[in-house]
Parts: C-alpha cells; structure tokens; sequence
C-alpha cells in the first residue's frame, strides 16, 4: 500500500481511508480497467500504430495509466488481480498492433516480440522517467522511435 500511495502521490494514510486492505484496491482498480478494442484501420501504418495503441492502452487518460503503471509496476506479480490486468493490458495493445500492421488476428505475433515489449515498458515507465504523463507526441515518439525501427529490422 506504501508503495502505491507513493505512486499515486499521496499519502498512505488516504489510501487506507479509501480501501480498508491491499486486495479491495487492487479489486477495485482492476474492474475500473478495460481496454478498447483496435479503431478502423486507415491504411497508414504509422496512423494505426498511433492511434491503436493509444485506443488499447488507455494511457491517454492520467488517471488510468497512474494505475496500470502502479500496479504493474508495484512488485506484485503473484498477484491474481494484477496478473489479470497485465494480461488484459499486453493483449489489447499486442491486439492493436497486429490490427495497425495487418497482421492475422489468430497470429502469436508481437505477444512473444521484443516490439510489444517496448511498448509496453515504455507505456509504464516513460511517466516515471520524464515526470509528466504520456501525451500524444510521447506516442508518436514510441511508434517513431521504437516500433517502426523494430518492424522494418522484423521485415528483413
């Protein structure tokens, strides 16, 4: 709960105020968590990486990528709950990738792929690294910088 109210910036104290035990919070936040599906392709595969995995991940919202990054962030990985939100969370934006680069929806690719794993560790962690949440220029950065890199080294 202390590392989390820390994440949050808050004190611990209204953490406790508000869940009684790690559990309940984690519960809670984890049923407040869905992720969308992949919007329509447009063609451009730039656009639809963009826009897909803002779409999937949800981490235009602050609020919400606070919590995906403090929960799977935490150290908590036996957890049940918070092995579930990680599932849900990689699957949506490993989803929105195959969708954005045309990929079959029954294709194992990225979710084993080096690609969906920037990806998602840029997602929780750059808020941490640069002190402000992720806006829309940090998601063009990731597609530019990382994603589109590793899928031309991919096409090869």
């Amino acid at each position: 709960m202390e590392a989390i109210a820390a994440r949050a910036g808050v004190g611990k104290s209204t953490v406790y105020r508000r869940w009684g035990n790690l559990p309940d919070l984690l519960a809670d936040a984890v049923d407040t968590i869905t992720f969308a599906s992949a919007p329509a392709t447009t063609g451009n595969e730039r656009h639809d990486l963009i826009e897909g995995i803002i779409a999937a991940s949800g981490c235009m919202d602050p609020r919400r990528q606070r919590v995906i990054s403090a929960l799977l962030g935490s150290g908590l990985d036996q957890t049940e709950l918070v092995d579930a939100l990680r599932t849900r969370f990689i699957d949506a934006t490993a989803a929105a990738m195959r969708t954005a680069v045309h990929e079959p929806a029954d294709s194992d690719w990225p979710t084993a792929s080096i690609d969906l794993a920037v990806v998602v560790g840029l997602l929780t962690s750059l808020p941490q690294i640069t002190g402000h949440p992720i806006d829309r220029a940090d998601f063009e950065r990731i597609v530019d910088e990382a994603v589109l890199p590793l899928l031309e080294r991919r096409s090869r």
